[in-house]
């Protein structure tokens, strides 16, 4: 792009330069030449126009990146988003397993709790049976036991009764042991499963804590997500806003060209006028010299003659038959004889070669260079049309580089749009020595800036784009111009046609 403005710009000033040169030389200005300034400040205008684009595409590229960092740091905070989602999912899922678990074992508890309730109250009661035989034994001492011996009616009895009485206390002994040991027991296990539930309510604990950290990390990433959102947003309108600037500041630039062409194209028509107006005053002054010549000499050769005349007419009067003198008079018709000149015109000795026919098997002219429609254009250029031209190749007619490619015109047919300054879709290449071609109204563009062409090279396809109502009837047509040294000149001279 800035290899085009460069050029397109030298182009420019070459023209604004050409132009002055040929006002100043035919003296169409006096001391201030105002037009001259007038391309001048239009140039500056566009410069600085120019350099507010730059100015807003840097800002657009740089809302571009800081966009798609800000779309770049949303996928990652996305990403962590989804990770800690997933660890709150299993830590939720874990903790309603450990309340599970924990309403079990205190329901365990609370059943060996009941447990050793009642154990507690068997041992009692065993022990107060105990106590209650151990009291009535010491009360009765040895008496008791006695006499339940000596109440025995014979030694089996006696044998069957000690019997009894160990077996009651070994009952009594082992009842009491196993009650004790039961208590012991249940104790235990309560103890086991208070331990259980403890380990319980501190991994309860720990997983509530980092559900806590980890609901507060997903708030904070949503809070970051949500301020992200907002500036990219605002980013994004910034974006929308840098564009329509754009968008006007090239507008802006379009007309500025536009205006500097119509200034050129003045400039141009003012100078023919004046050059036209001088080449008429220097033809009636040659023409007035060779009369004023003619006359001169002839009025000498008829003073000679009257002298000769007067000469012979006084040496040798005539006389009548009277005998009386004759003046003889002789009449001298003057004459007047008229010079005319013209000037041809011979191309710049730029280009040496011969240019080729940029729309191959169409050589119909339709429209040639110079003023036209009395007047009121001036035609920089010639039209090639005929039947079936359209989408027909336009080739280039020397090798060279692309210098400058503008499209976007849709209008391709019949209208009358100011799509790059009338032009429509068009292809420039610079051949080189002064020398550029350029290749209008085109319907399509297959070539870009920078590329080199050789001779016959497709440069795009023949269409009706631009303002070609103005350009002689609104058909299909290829507007082909030659350009020396900034100035538009007649093709058909490069292209070996007169």
């Amino acid at each position: 792009m800035k290899r085009f403005l460069m050029k397109f710009t030298a182009v420019t000033i070459a023209v604004c330069l050409t132009t002055g040169t040929i006002l100043r030389d035919s003296g169409f200005f006096s001391g201030d030449d105002v037009l001259a300034k007038t391309i001048a400040e239009v140039e500056a205008e566009k410069k600085a126009k120019q350099a507010e684009i730059e100015k807003k595409r840097s800002e657009i590229d740089s809302l571009s990146r800081d966009i798609s960092n800000a779309e770049q740091y949303q996928t990652a905070l996305q990403e962590q988003i989804a990770l800690i989602n997933g660890k709150l999912t299993l830590i939720d899922s874990e903790l309603q397993a450990l309340n599970a678990d924990m309403e079990e074992k205190s329901a365990e508890v609370m059943n060996l709790q009941t447990e050793i309730e009642e154990q507690q109250i068997a041992v009692d009661q065993g022990l107060q049976t105990f106590k209650g035989r151990i009291r009535s034994m010491y009360m009765q001492g040895n008496e008791g036991m006695l006499s339940a011996l000596l109440g025995a009616s014979d030694f089996y009895d006696v044998l069957a009764k000690v019997e009894l009485i160990n077996r009651i206390a070994k009952h009594d002994n082992e009842m009491i042991d196993n009650l004790k040991n039961g208590l012991r027991k249940l104790e235990t296990d309560k103890q086991e499963l208070n331990t259980k539930l403890q380990a319980l309510s501190l991994k309860q604990t720990e997983m509530e804590t980092l559900l806590k950290e980890f609901n507060e990390s997903r708030e904070e990433l949503d809070d970051a997500y949500a301020k992200t959102d907002e500036a990219k947003s605002d980013l994004q309108q910034q974006q929308l806003q840098a564009n329509g600037d754009l968008s006007e500041f090239q507008s802006e630039l379009d007309a500025l060209e536009a205006e500097e062409e119509q200034l050129i194209l003045e400039a141009a028509r003012k100078a023919e006028e004046e050059r036209r107006r001088r080449e008429e005053e220097e033809r009636r002054r040659r023409e007035e010299e060779s009369r004023r010549r003619v006359s001169e000499s002839q009025s000498v050769s008829v003073s000679k003659e009257e002298s000769r005349e007067a000469a012979r007419t006084t040496a040798a009067p005539v006389t009548d038959a009277n005998g009386q003198t004759v003046t003889t008079a002789k009449t001298t018709k003057k004459t007047t004889v008229t010079s005319t000149s013209t000037t041809k015109y011979t191309p710049p000795p730029v280009y040496n070669g011969k240019l080729s026919w940029p729309a191959p098997g169409f050589y119909h002219i339709s429209s040639g260079f110079g003023w036209r429609f009395n007047g009121k254009s001036y035609h920089k250029g010639i039209d090639i049309a005929g039947a079936g031209i359209h989408y027909q190749p336009a080739c280039a007619a020397a090798a060279g580089t692309v210098s400058r490619v503008k499209g976007g015109c849709t209008h391709d047919y019949g209208t009358a749009c100011k799509c790059n300054g009338g032009y429509g879709n068009y292809v420039m290449i610079d051949h080189g020595n002064g020398l550029q071609t350029l290749y209008a109204h085109l319907a399509a563009i297959t070539v870009s800036v920078g590329q080199s062409v050789s001779t016959g090279t497709q440069v795009g396809k023949i269409g009706a784009t631009g303002n070609i109502v103005s350009s002689g009837g609104g058909g299909y047509h290829l507007h082909f111009s030659v350009i020396v040294n900034g100035t538009f000149v007649d093709p058909k001279p490069y292209l070996g046609i007169s």
